[in-house]
This record gives structure tokens, C-alpha cells and sequence, in this order.
């Protein structure tokens, strides 16, 4: 599917595929997901169903699946969806990210940041995790938390120049508490030490 020039092409490629007789759970994924591309969610939905009833466990298309639900505006499926696959795979980083990430598109942010925090020694260092955490602090109205989760994510992206700017764009909030204050503070001064001595801030963001 993303090696193809366009959607379309993978589409013609996958139903040639199926139509040979070549009627694998791959191909019936890769045609749903190719019709996704355009969508065509309703008959990517239908395309699925018999990857589903050859596999109805596998992992990528069961988040397919959700991803279609919540596509078609069936929020309450697709967040089901989502979340049983992530109960059968509680360890999966792509589980997790895709629960969280559809958390924080149905207004739920707080519960996108519960999910994440909980799964943070599942999840390690990975900078995704930041960036949604970033995300859903902002949903959730608290500036200081998301400037510090977004300057984490970019400095670990090699951009300590926008995150020291987070960082001072949440200095700047004016209902800072003074826990959150000495929290950045002591977050851009981390930052800003690990950096040369001639380090100097190019173009920022802030």
C-alpha cells in the first residue's frame, strides 16, 4: 500500500489479487487498507471481514478495524475496537499509541494521558509518547504540563533550540503554580547543560 504512487493503484493491485484467487488475509488487508486511503471507508470495512474471520486476533488488523470504526464516525465501536485489541495485546507500543490517539480525538484527553503514563515502562524513551502526552495535557487546558512533554519530545528529536522555546512559552503561562514554575525550570536547565558552552539558538518555534 505505501509503496504504490497512488491509492488507487494499490487498490487494483490488491482486488487483482483477490480476484486471481490469491485469497489471503495479507491481501484482504492491504485492499481495506488501500480503500481507507481513499475513503472509502464502508467498503474498506467490508473488505476486512475475512482477514477478520481467517484471523480474528492479529493485532494490525483489528487496529485497522478501529481505525476504519472511528473513520466512519463509530466512536463507540471503534474506542471498543481499539481497546479490546489492546487488552489482547497490553505490551504492543502501536496498541497503546493508537488507544491513546483516538482518546484525545473523542475528548477524552485525560484518559489518553492515564493510558500513556501507565504503559511508560512498556513504552520506554520513545518520543511518540511525548508528543501525545503534550497533546493531551493541552486538550486537557494544563499549558505547563504539555510544554514540558513537548519539550522532552523535541529535545529528543535533536531540536533543543524549540525545546528550550516550549519550555519558556510555559514559563510564561500565567496560572503557573510555582510547583509547575520550578518544574520547567529545572527541565530547561537540564537541557540547556547538556548543550556546549557555544550553543546558541537558531529559528524557534515560540
Amino acid at each position: 500500500v505505501f509503496a504504490a504512487d497512488l491509492p488507487s493503484d494499490a487498490v487494483d493491485y490488491f482486488a487483482g489479487e483477490i480476484a486471481a484467487g490469491h485469497d489471503t488475509p495479507a491481501n484482504h488487508y492491504g485492499y481495506a487498507m488501500a480503500l481507507s486511503g481513499l475513503g472509502r471507508n464502508a467498503d474498506a470495512l467490508d473488505a476486512l471481514k475475512p482477514a477478520l474471520e481467517q484471523l480474528p486476533k492479529q493485532i494490525n488488523i483489528n487496529l485497522l478495524k478501529g481505525r476504519i470504526e472511528l473513520a466512519l464516525h463509530q466512536q463507540d465501536t471503534g474506542l471498543a475496537t481499539l481497546a479490546r485489541t489492546l487488552s489482547m495485546y497490553p505490551h504492543s507500543s502501536a496498541a497503546i499509541f493508537a488507544n491513546a490517539d483516538a482518546l484525545i480525538t473523542a475528548g477524552r484527553p485525560e484518559d489518553a494521558r492515564q493510558l500513556l503514563i501507565s504503559r511508560d515502562q512498556t513504552l520506554g524513551p520513545r518520543m511518540y509518547t511525548y508528543s501525545l502526552l503534550s497533546q493531551a495535557a493541552r486538550e486537557s487546558g494544563n499549558i505547563a504540563e504539555a510544554s514540558y512533554q513537548m519539550a522532552t519530545y523535541l529535545y529528543l528529536r535533536g531540536d533543543a533550540g524549540n525545546a528550550i522555546a516550549q519550555l519558556d512559552a510555559g514559563l510564561r503561562w500565567e496560572k503557573l503554580s510555582p510547583q509547575d514554575r520550578a518544574r520547567l525550570v529545572a527541565k530547561r536547565q537540564e537541557i540547556r547543560n547538556s548543550l556546549p558552552a557555544s550553543w546558541k539558538p537558531t529559528k524557534t518555534l515560540a
